[in-house]
């Protein structure tokens, strides 16, 4: 009996596919882990919270840098793709330059400088690139490497951390670490375009505005339907920092960085291999839904029991784990976990209304998302509602939505090809 079970999660390349991802990703969010409990004696609440006005320019802006035009290289022939990843280049540059500027202008103030602006702009160049790498490397199949460079990102980042806080570089120190970790894999990730010859016979300009029409829906749908969904996430860390302070948002986003982790793990993981699977299976069927029941029983099995465990203990974890000044990130922890438990297998099968071609539906969604939370930070600012009640509102209302979320991504992926 168990010996069949083996064989058949070995010819199961769905399976082994998440497998070898998540392997990657485990190692690399373990690394995290043992990191931090040196990183909150080395960095201030404070110093966290600086740091993320920083990097939250790459949540903001991270998934859109290439106008989606990444998510076509997946599908596409070696031609197009080696096309799209110029269109993408050029697109993540224009876009890196005045988003930097406008964020560095409009959050940092009279603090904006020149190093700041270079900053933010290096940042999310480095960030689009890994974009466009990453998407190459999922049509390639090539989950090893994605997997070696997930552990590589993560180790440099961890040795770099708590070089930097020996050295009491503070807030600087995070955001250099991250820096430099992000750019750390991205040599690796490129050896398949590098070790090609006759790169330069297939690029032309007429191919890459070739590729830029045949795509255009992802820029004209998909691309303000993830810019909704990384505002949604992205804009509690400017209104905390604004209406509370810089050390409340250090609480809260070490907080949501803990619960990044099984995020990085499972969802981010899941996402790749469910698109690619998901697409295969809709053009030999006209549906995903065994793609999609397959991919829901495994979230639920992983996500729920874990996430039970983390609300459970959180408040104790991290006082004893982090110190005792870190037990407010541990409360935070638990009144954002129904958020973060149904994010988690949502945010994996998205990707089922590109593959569906429903892009329309899925910003419909994100607006009204983002909306519902800008009614909770208006209401939240006329009451002078404590942090505590705040977050407790935007994840009660995220889990409310995440729930029509998937009921529609469930009656998408079981209809054929004339829904």
């Amino acid at each position: 009996m168990i010996k069949n079970i083996i064989n058949t999660l070995k010819k199961d390349k769905f399976i082994r596919s998440v497998s070898v991802l998540a392997t990657g990703s485990i190692l690399s969010q373990v690394i995290t882990i043992l990191v931090s409990p040196f990183t909150t004696r080395f960095f201030s609440p404070s110093d966290f919270g600086y740091y993320t006005l920083f990097t939250t320019v790459v949540s903001i802006f991270g998934p859109i840098l290439c106008l989606k035009y990444d998510m076509a290289i997946v599908n596409s022939k070696y031609i197009n793709k080696m096309n799209l990843l110029v269109l993408g280049s050029g697109i993540t540059i224009i876009i890196s330059f005045f988003a930097s500027f406008f964020y560095g202008k409009i959050v940092f103030k009279q603090n904006f400088n020149i190093f700041v602006f270079l900053v933010l702009l290096l940042l999310l160049m480095s960030y689009g690139a890994n974009n466009l790498l990453i998407a190459l490397n999922n049509s390639n199949s090539e989950y090893k490497l994605l997997s070696k460079v997930t552990i590589i990102k993560s180790s440099v980042q961890a040795v770099l951390t708590i070089i930097f806080g020996l050295f009491n570089l503070t807030k600087f120190g995070l955001i250099f670490a991250q820096l430099i970790s992000q750019v750390s894999g991205s040599w690796k990730q490129s050896e398949s375009i590098r070790n090609k010859q006759n790169l330069a016979k297939v690029i032309s300009r007429k191919k890459i505005l070739e590729v830029f029409k045949l795509n255009y829906k992802q820029a004209l749908y998909n691309t303000p339907a993830a810019l909704i969904t990384t505002l949604t996430y992205s804009v509690i860390n400017l209104f905390i920092s604004y209406s509370y302070s810089n050390e409340m948002l250090g609480f809260y986003s070490f907080s949501y960085r803990m619960l990044g982790l099984p995020f990085m793990i499972v969802s981010a993981n899941f996402a790749k291999i469910f698109f690619k699977e998901a697409s295969d299976e809709y053009l030999i069927s006209g549906t995903l839904s065994t793609t999609f029941k397959r991919s829901v029983k495994i979230l639920c099995a992983i996500v729920l029991p874990s996430m039970t465990i983390l609300f459970i203990l959180a408040p104790s974890l991290f006082s004893i784990i982090f110190g005792q000044e870190w037990v407010v990130s541990g409360t935070i922890v638990q009144i954002l976990t129904p958020m973060f438990t149904i994010r988690l297998i949502v945010d994996s099968i998205s990707s089922a209304y590109i593959v569906r071609g429903k892009q329309k539906t899925e910003l419909w969604i994100q607006s009204f998302l983002f909306i519902s939370e800008l009614v909770i930070f208006f209401v939240s600012t006329i009451n002078n509602f404590n942090i505590y009640y705040f977050l407790g509102a935007i994840s009660l209302m995220y889990f409310f939505v995440y729930a029509i979320n998937f009921y529609v991504i469930f009656r998408l992926s079981c209809r054929g090809d004339n829904s």
